[in-house]
């Protein structure tokens, strides 16, 4: 008789950060990635990282709109290390 397979209990896909981790990843990208007093105002950061989850979930185009904006994002908090985009962590 074969065995019963085990089902793994899998995790609910995150397409938006849960708030009790953004307060965690707020803390870090304010030390790593702190507001300029000058030029533009910012983007909304959560926003930007929510956009982050989701192309890199999906695999779908930028929205031409906000892809530049989103582009600096990702450059600055991949530079000290805020997030790894290789997938290791």
């Amino acid at each position: 008789m074969a065995k019963k397979k085990k089902k793994l209990k899998t995790l609910p896909a995150i397409w938006q950060v849960p708030d009790e981790l953004w307060n965690k990843i707020q803390a870090i990208i304010q030390q790593y990635d702190p507001p300029k007093h000058t030029g533009r105002k910012r983007i909304d950061l959560r926003a930007a990282l929510d956009a982050i989850i989701f192309r890199m979930r999906t695999g779908c185009q930028w929205n031409s709109r906000h892809r530049p904006r989103i582009h600096r994002r990702i450059y600055a908090w991949t530079r000290p290390m805020i997030i790894r985009l290789d997938g290791k962590g």
